[in-house]
C-alpha cells in the first residue's frame, strides 16, 4: 500500500499515508509497510490468500467508525482465494502484527453485524479467524513486538499457533500503564505468551464468541 488517490497523506503527519478500506473480499491479503495507517470501516473482511503483514515502523491498522456513525467493529477471516494453489498469492498465509506499529480493533457484536455484515452474525465476537479448512491452516497468528495493541474479541485459529508478546508502547486498558490491552479469547491448536512487556487482559464474555454447549442429560 502506498500513496495515491486511495491513500492520501495523513493530515496530521504528511510523512504518513492513510488508506481506508471497506468490508469485502481482498485477494492476496494486506502488506502494510512503513508509515501507513490502514483504516477499516465496520464489517467483515475476507482475505482470499496472502494473510496480513503489518511489519513496517510507524504503521497501524485501526477499525474506525464509518460516516453513518456505526461503531468501529470488524471481523477478519483469512482463507484461500479461488486461484489457490496455482496462484501462490491466493493461498492462506500468516497473520502478523509485529515490530513498531499498532493494531486497534474490536470484534463485531449483535448490533453492528446486523447493520454492516449480516452474514457474519453467527460468528459475532470473533475478531480474527484463521480458516482451519484452507490450504495452510497452520500458518501462525502473531501479535506483539514494541507495538500499541488495543484488541477485543476472539482469535480463532484451530490448527495454528497464536503467539502474543507484550510491548512497552501501549497505554493499557485504562490508559495509565505501559502495556498492550488485549481483551481477547484464544482458541487455537497452540498458543504462547512471551516478551518482556506488560499485557492487560480483562475478561468480558459479552464481547467474545460463545461456543455452543453440548452435553448428556441423564
Amino acid at each position: 500500500m502506498k500513496r495515491g488517490p486511495d491513500c492520501p497523506a495523513d493530515p496530521l503527519d504528511s510523512t504518513r499515508d492513510v488508506c481506508t478500506l471497506t468490508p469485502g473480499v481482498y485477494y492476496g491479503g494486506w502488506k502494510v509497510g512503513a508509515k501507513v495507517r490502514l483504516l477499516l470501516e465496520p464489517g467483515m473482511y475476507i482475505l482470499a490468500g496472502g494473510g496480513i503483514g503489518l511489519t513496517g515502523t510507524e504503521s497501524s491498522i485501526e477499525a474506525v467508525t464509518n460516516t453513518a456513525g456505526i461503531e468501529a467493529r470488524i471481523m477478519i477471516f483469512s482463507t484461500d482465494g479461488p486461484g489457490c494453489p496455482s496462484i501462490g498469492a491466493q493461498c492462506q498465509d500468516s497473520i502478523n502484527f509485529t515490530s513498531e506499529q499498532s493494531f486497534k480493533a474490536k470484534a463485531l457484536n449483535e448490533a453492528t453485524c446486523g447493520l454492516v455484515s449480516p452474514q457474519a452474525c453467527p460468528w459475532k465476537g470473533i475478531l480474527l479467524w484463521q480458516d482451519g479448512t484452507a490450504s495452510r491452516p497452520d500458518r501462525p497468528v502473531s501479535i506483539g513486538g514494541q507495538s500499541s495493541n488495543i484488541l477485543a474479541g476472539t482469535i480463532y485459529a484451530p490448527k495454528a499457533l497464536v503467539d502474543v508478546s507484550g510491548g512497552a508502547a501501549g497505554t493499557g486498558c485504562g490508559g495509565t500503564t505501559s502495556a498492550s490491552c488485549l481483551a481477547i479469547q484464544i482458541i487455537s491448536y497452540r498458543w504462547k505468551v512471551t516478551g518482556g512487556g506488560l499485557i492487560d487482559m480483562p475478561y468480558d464474555p459479552s464481547g467474545l464468541y460463545q461456543l455452543p454447549q453440548r452435553g448428556l442429560v441423564d
